[in-house]
């Protein structure tokens, strides 16, 4: 009875820590000294903040137009400088959707693997009672792996729903007025800088800032 009683403990304890790692994307913070700002004919970019994921980096950027016209700022024209040096294109609004809803299916579930690997157990196993416990300690993961399945699935969902909140869009921004956003890139192991292109006075300005 007690082998029975730690077996399905171990299980139990196995659920709620896979369960607890399941959820939104966790979001590793780079430290980056503020401000980190570089002006230009009276318009100013702004990096306000930088994180990374095993899946995808992204970069909370503004542009504050003082001057008196207006300005463009487009996604695709801002560029991550990585570890190495190298400047990456950021992900357009389909790509990072395509990332976040693929990552949940990317790992194959330890609960689903624990529970199939107990229920062969429980098949060859001489003993009536090692068969009972292998069985209720496959019937605990199997539980578990529908509650991971569900929580990745919300996870999921927390994570487009953020996308769609932040997700930088392209903005004629008229003057006077402060806009932003977030940029997503490929997963880097650091960011160093951020190059960026506005158009101002209907011509290409390069804006360059150091991390």
């Amino acid at each position: 009875m007690k082998n029975t009683k730690n077996s399905i403990l171990i299980s139990i304890a196995l659920v709620f820590f896979v369960c607890a790692c399941a959820g939104k994307t966790k979001v590793q913070l780079q430290s980056i000294p503020q401000p980190l700002t570089q002006t230009k004919e009276n318009v100013s970019v702004v990096a306000l903040e930088f994180g990374t994921t095993k899946h995808w980096s992204q970069l909370e950027v503004a542009v504050a137009n003082l001057s008196d016209e207006p300005v463009r700022i487009e996604a695709r024209e801002i560029y991550l400088k990585n570890e190495k040096g190298y400047y990456l294109l950021p992900y357009t609004n389909t790509q990072i959707e395509d990332k976040i809803e693929k990552r949940a299916g990317k790992y194959v579930n330890p609960l689903t693997i624990g529970a199939v690997g107990a229920a062969l157990v429980a098949i060859i196993l001489p003993s009536k009672h090692d068969r009972d416990v292998a069985l209720k300690a496959a019937a605990v993961l199997a539980g578990g792996a529908i509650g991971k399945e569900l929580a990745e699935r919300q996870g999921v969902k927390e994570d487009l729903e953020i996308k769609d909140d932040f997700f930088l869009k392209n903005y004629s921004i008229p003057p006077g007025l402060k806009l932003g956003g977030r940029v997503y890139y490929p997963p880097v192991e650091q960011a160093t800088g951020l190059k960026a292109l506005i158009k101002i006075k209907e011509q290409d300005t390069l804006f360059e800032i150091d991390f």
